[in-house]
């Protein structure tokens, strides 16, 4: 064994020959010259009944062997175990034989006859070369398919190539940004993949990855390099003809051996970040205006307050206050005008050489009346004895840290009150199995005792919540099985017991670094959604089966059920696609935010509507019967109570009818609330456009009364019947027609028409009633009879009858029919 043999794991072999003395030979060769363990076998036939031929890492066999020779045995190997590195022994002079087992996938072929040694050498060289290959592409089948799995569920858009420029990852996000899916582009190279970013061929940063900066920069001017990674902004113009800002960063994929595999790229909208950075210059350009940049303040001072050093902001931040050119040889006292010291030396007396350094906050008036806070950092300076000889002060003003403390705060109250807001139950559970939060909905929506909830604990939650699915064995295992995979994310709907539905969703917490945090679950209750779908679609199918049996109100039929159609998509557009519109105004009730979904849903600009008193925006918006003096003064009087108060126009979600600029009219779900601020209280509003859920019921509505009005003014007797074919409608025509009112037929099955109407065929309607209620009618879109009746009052007629089943998800739903006398009409029949 060679020293570079000296500690590799030792490769297994199945050497398969039916010369016993070759086996041996072989056997000891190979395991003496390298780090193999060889298996022998005496037949091919023997090898392939072994359960354990697939665990090894390369097959040895003779060519010329009884029962089953070499290359049949090579296409079994293949067939049954697939790319096991597969070595040939052939007689010399056989390249037929040859030719046959590359073809089946042979990895290396040796002649037989030579000096064995020689001959045994090359076998070891071949097993090593074969072997080595086959790991190589095992290991680059792993990394591509790690890659693919990591990038799949990264937050940003992303996408990798190999060597080759084949795309081997293209995640979800990235599905979302461009609209292609990961599908059509998967083994694309550039050329094809470059039209989901721009509609014109031309370098991605990716493609960019070995070429020099100057040509980088060609294509992407605001460029840096970070050691092996380079990182670049643009401005990108979508296919949809959107402009935005991307930050992009692509870096090389490396094999475990170090080996260059291909390359990354992911690309994040920064459109939203560029913004607000633009608002966060502005407002620091303001900002500065005000209060100038300050640097940290640095002073020394003995015991008795006399000040031994100061640096040059300090003299120019204390000195102008009292007047003075140089502030060396003055009391620290004066010059801070700290009007209790005792407190300052009781803090001093708190230092000692153990703890020499201590912070502390101090509140001021600067002199232009504003409120500042500073951060003074005080060391102590001991002599040798261990006591204070001299005391250091460095101070900062920590004014923005403060306030951007309250920023914090004010944003995370935004977010609880944006997730109490949702109409989604939430929970959030950590990877360990704790409850991290959860909203009042989800308690609500699973009806959880509060002491439960509090205890913070998921597993008796999830005990609690499994009680009410219809099948809690499927919802406790694929709770589980999520929790057992928490890199997998789930999307489904459960029917509880008591007949509502419920909407899952549930998607892991990554972290930038890929760390799992825990796992977020979000409920919503889709029961009325359903029974709307439902309503909706028994209601075309009503239309429908209206159109057979009421030729002369075809057309307004018609437009009924464009009218339903049109409602159900409304309706779905505004389930599938409903935003929340943002908007939050400060103390003195101008507007401060006003996120693009306000825009939309009001029709004010974010640009107009910023600065406005909300009560002009509110005045602007309110219906056209209001628009006078006495409501605007109204307006304002009751937002200006609320700003004082901090209490809500309305502690409750709210329905407000509005007028946007362009005239049209806007229904929204609104909630506000307050935040305490130093300066009073700020208020902020979540609405939820619900204008076309109001039109669509309107639809609806209107669509069933229409076609009451068509059954209602018909000389034909309408009825409607449900699935067990009891009457649940009839039309005023039964008093002509049958002679009976209309509510004396409701409830009433077939089996009374036989028995009380028809005078003959009521076998043949038997028959028919039969065959629908047995299912065995689909074929059939219609029934047509003419038949005699006797009507309530004994006189005889002859009707013709015209009846639809109507089926719902292939089961019977109910049935329509339409019922004429025929007028002179002396005999009838069938039809």
């Amino acid at each position: 064994m060679s020293d570079e043999d000296e500690g590799s794991p030792l490769i297994s072999i199945l050497y398969v020959d039916d010369e016993e003395d070759l086996l041996i030979i072989g056997k000891l060769f190979l395991e003496r010259s390298g780090p193999f363990r060889v298996d022998t076998v005496a037949s091919a036939k023997a090898a392939l009944s072994t359960s354990a031929i697939s665990s090894y890492d390369a097959i040895v066999s003779d060519y010329q062997m009884p029962g089953m020779d070499g290359i049949e045995f090579l296409k079994e190997v293949r067939r049954q175990y697939g790319d096991i590195p597969f070595i040939l022994y052939t007689g010399r002079g056989r390249e037929e034989v040859v030719i046959e087992a590359i073809n089946n996938g042979a990895d290396f072929y040796l002649q037989k006859g030579g000096e064995p040694k020689s001959q045994f050498a090359e076998l070891s060289h071949k097993i090593r070369q074969a072997v080595r290959r086959k790991q190589a592409e095992k290991s680059v089948r792993e990394s591509e398919k790690r890659v693919s799995d990591i990038i799949n569920f990264l937050p940003d858009a992303t996408f990798a190539i190999n060597r080759e420029g084949e795309v081997i990852a293209w995640n979800k996000a990235l599905e979302e940004m461009t609209g292609f899916s990961g599908a059509r582009f998967i083994g694309k190279k550039h050329y094809e993949y470059v039209f989901a970013f721009y509609s014109r061929d031309r370098p991605l940063l990716i493609d960019l990855i070995d070429e020099p900066d100057e040509v980088i920069r060609s294509y992407y001017p605001k460029f840096f390099r970070e050691d092996s990674s380079i990182s670049a902004e643009t401005e990108t113009i979508q296919l949809s003809g959107k402009k935005i800002f991307t930050a992009i960063k692509v870096c090389r994929l490396y094999n475990q051996e170090g080996e260059v595999t291909g390359a990354i790229e992911t690309i994040r909208d920064i459109t939203y970040l560029k913004d607000t950075e633009r608002e966060l210059f502005n407002s620091e350009q303001r900002y500065r205006s005000i209060v100038h940049d300050q640097t940290d303040y640095v002073a020394r001072f003995t015991q008795d307050g006399t000040v031994t050093f100061i640096n040059e902001a300090y003299r120019q931040n204390f000195a102008p206050l009292l007047n003075l050119q140089d502030v060396l040889g003055k009391n620290i006292r004066d010059l801070m005008q700290i009007q209790n010291f005792q407190k300052v030396e009781d803090f001093l007396r708190t230092l000692s050489v153990e703890s020499p350094v201590r912070d502390m906050e101090r509140e001021i008036l600067a002199a232009d009346g504003e409120k500042h806070w500073q951060l003074w950092t005080v060391r102590a300076l001991f002599d040798e004895q261990g006591e204070p000889s001299e005391y250091q002060v460095s101070g900062k003003d920590i004014t923005r840290l403060k306030r951007d403390e309250e920023e914090i705060a004010f944003k995370n109250i935004i977010l609880k009150t944006q997730q109490e807001a949702s109409p989604d139950g939430i929970l959030i559970v950590d990877s360990e199995g704790s409850i991290l939060g959860y909203n009042n909905n989800f308690k609500v929506l699973w009806d959880i005792p509060e002491d439960l909830l509090e205890a913070l604990d998921d597993e008796p939650v999830l005990q609690h919540v499994s009680m009410q699915p219809a099948d809690r064995d499927s919802f406790l295992f694929r709770v589980r099985y999520l929790y057992e995979h928490p890199d997998e994310r789930s999307f489904e709907e459960i029917p509880l017991r008591g007949g509502r539905t419920i909407e899952r969703f549930s998607s892991p917490m990554l972290g930038p670094d890929g760390k799992n945090f825990g796992r977020v679950w979000f409920f919503r209750d889709i029961t009325e959604r359903k029974r709307a779908d439902d309503e909706i679609r028994a209601a075309y199918e009503q239309l429908s089966a209206s159109e057979e049996s009421l030729q002369s109100s075809y057309q307004e039929l018609l437009a009924s059920k464009q009218a339903l159609q049109d409602s159900e998509s409304r309706l779905r557009s505004l389930i599938d696609n409903t935003e929340e519109a943002v908007s939050m105004v400060d103390e003195e009730g101008k507007v401060i935010e006003w996120n693009l979904s306000s825009e939309r849903i009001s029709g004010i600009p974010k640009e107009e509507a910023l600065g406005m008193y909300l009560w002009d925006i509110t005045f602007r918006m309110a219906p056209m019967q209001h628009q006078d003096a006495e409501h605007r003064e109204a307006i304002k009087q009751a937002i200006l109570s609320s700003l004082k108060t901090g209490v809500p126009v309305f502690l409750k979600p709210e329905i407000i009818t509005g007028t946007r600029p362009d005239g049209t009219t806007i229904i929204t779900r609104q909630r506000i609330f307050s935040i305490k601020t130093n300066q009073g209280f700020r208020f902020g509003s979540i609405s939820h456009d619900i204008t076309e859920e109001v039109r669509a019921k309107e639809a609806v509505r209107e669509s069933e009364e229409r076609f009451r009005g068509i059954a209602e003014r018909s000389s034909d007797l309408i009825l409607l019947f449900d699935s067990q074919l009891r009457v649940t409608y009839a039309s005023p025509a039964a008093r002509t027609v049958l002679g009976y009112e209309p509510e004396e037929l409701l409830g009433k099955s077939y089996e009374f028409a036989i028995e009380e109407i028809f005078d003959e065929g009521s076998d043949i309607i038997s028959h028919d009633a039969d065959e629908v209620l047995k299912g065995e009618s689909k074929g059939k879109r219609t029934y047509d009879r003419n038949l005699r009746i006797v009507k309530k009052d004994g006189t005889r007629s002859y009707v013709s009858i015209h009846a639809v089943p109507i089926f719902h998800d292939g089961a019977l739903s109910g049935a329509q029919a339409s019922i004429r006398e025929i007028p002179g009409s002396d005999e009838g029949g069938e039809s």
